[in-house]
C-alpha cells in the first residue's frame, strides 16, 4: 500500500492586512511548514521502520537457511561416518577370515573366495620394495596390507582409541605384536616378482647437546607414510 503524504495548503497573506494580521497570517504559515514538517520526518520513519523490518526478515531467512545447510552438512557426515566404520568393520572380518590364497572357486551365489582367500598354495598377494628399500605386501582378496610398523601409530588412549602420541599411551604389546606378523608376511611366497621404486637413503640434521649432526631419517619417511596402503 502506497501512503500519500498531504501537502498543507499555505495561507496567503493578503496585501491590504494591517501589520498585526501579516504577522499572525505569517506565524500560521510557519506553524504550517512545521507541521508539514513533521509529517514528512514521520512518514519517512515509517519508511525506515518498513526497510528495517525487510532487512531482518531477509536476514532470518538467511540464517535459517544456513542453519539448514549445517544440519544436512552434519547429517551427511555422520552418514559418511556410518558408512565408512561400516565399510572397516567388514573388511577386518574379511582380513581376519581370509587365508591370502589363490584358486579356488567362485559362482554368483557364492563370492567368497574373491575376499576371503582360495586353496592354492601360492598367496594372492602383490609386493612392492618402497623408495626406503622396505618390502609393501597386499593381499588381492581382502585387500589388507602389511609394511613395517611405525610406533606413532601405537598410541592408544583410556579407550583403546588410536591416537596421537601426545593424546596417548604407547602400547608395546600391540607394536611387537605388529612386527612379528610383517616379518611372517615377509616369507609369504607367490608367483611373479616385486615391482620396486628408485632406492633411496634418508638423512635427517639433529643437533645433539649443541653439535649438528646428519643422522638416519628413514623413520621419519616411514613415520609420513603411515597412513598409506597399496590400495
Amino acid at each position: 500500500m502506497v501512503e500519500k503524504t498531504q501537502v498543507t495548503q499555505l495561507v496567503d497573506v493578503p496585501a491590504a492586512a494591517s501589520i498585526d494580521e501579516q504577522i499572525k497570517l505569517a506565524e500560521l504559515q510557519a506553524k504550517q511548514l512545521e507541521l508539514q514538517l513533521k509529517k514528512e520526518e514521520l512518514e519517512a520513519k515509517r519508511y525506515e521502520i518498513e526497510e528495517r523490518k525487510a532487512s531482518i526478515g531477509e536476514l532470518k531467512a538467511k540464517q535459517a537457511e544456513r542453519e539448514l545447510l549445517k544440519k544436512q552438512f552434519e547429517a551427511d557426515l555422520r552418514q559418511k561416518s556410518r558408512t565408512f566404520d561400516q565399510s572397516r568393520r567388514t573388511d577386518e572380518i574379511n582380513q581376519s577370515n581370509c587365508n591370502h590364497q589363490k584358486g579356488g572357486l567362485v559362482s554368483p551365489r557364492d563370492l567368497t573366495v574373491l575376499h576371503q582367500g582360495g586353496d592354492s598354495p601360492k598367496k594372492s598377494i602383490i609386493r612392492h620394495r618402497m623408495i626406503d628399500g622396505s618390502m609393501w605386501i597386499r593381499c588381492t582378496r581382502c585387500r589388507k596390507s602389511w609394511f613395517p610398523p611405525v610406533k606413532i601409530k601405537f598410541y592408544f588412549d583410556a579407550k583403546g582409541r588410536n591416537v596421537a602420541p601426545k593424546d596417548g599411551v604407547f602400547d608395546n604389546t600391540k607394536y611387537l605384536a605388529a612386527v612379528a606378523e610383517y616379518k611372517e608376511a615377509l616369507k609369504m611366497t607367490t608367483s611373479g616378482y616385486p615391482s620396486s621404486s628408485v632406492i633411496c637413503s634418508f638423512h635427517a640434521w639433529e643437533e645433539r647437546d649443541g653439535v649438528g649432526q646428519w643422522v638416519d631419517g628413514t623413520e621419519k619417511y616411514r613415520e609420513a607414510m603411515a597412513n598409506s596402503n597399496l590400495r
